[in-house]
């Protein structure tokens, strides 16, 4: 007839294997939670950075006589316009790389051409 050992040695001798990995695992919560801590006053800060940049252009334009309104869709413009040359410069790799791929016989069926400009 076969005993079981106490409870008590059962967990001694566990214990000694998980004990250091519960150890690395609270070492490394730690961890997380400070660098969880220096993200977070980073982004409070950079929030606080914007918040002045924001005022100090709504001040500018003020005594320039230009509305926020008015920089605004100029800045949206100009973004607009350069994400448009963005996308067209990235069309323009992928047919190429279509273009590659058919005359390496690689090309499956029949492939549309993208035209700049529609």
């Amino acid at each position: 007839h076969h005993l079981s050992p106490p409870a008590h040695c059962l967990s001694t001798k566990y214990s000694s294997l998980i004990q250091p990995k519960l150890i690395a695992f609270m070492s490394n919560l730690s961890e997380l939670s400070v660098q969880l801590r220096k993200l977070q006053t980073e982004k409070n800060a950079q929030a606080n950075e914007i918040d002045r940049l924001h005022r100090q252009v709504r001040i500018l334009t003020d005594l320039k006589g230009l509305s926020i309104t008015d920089l605004q869709g100029a800045l949206r413009a100009a973004c607009e316009s350069e994400a448009h040359g963005e996308l067209l410069a990235l069309v323009g790799k992928l047919q190429a790389k279509v273009d590659g791929l058919e005359l390496s016989g690689g090309g499956v069926g029949n492939r549309r051409r993208f035209k700049k400009g529609g």
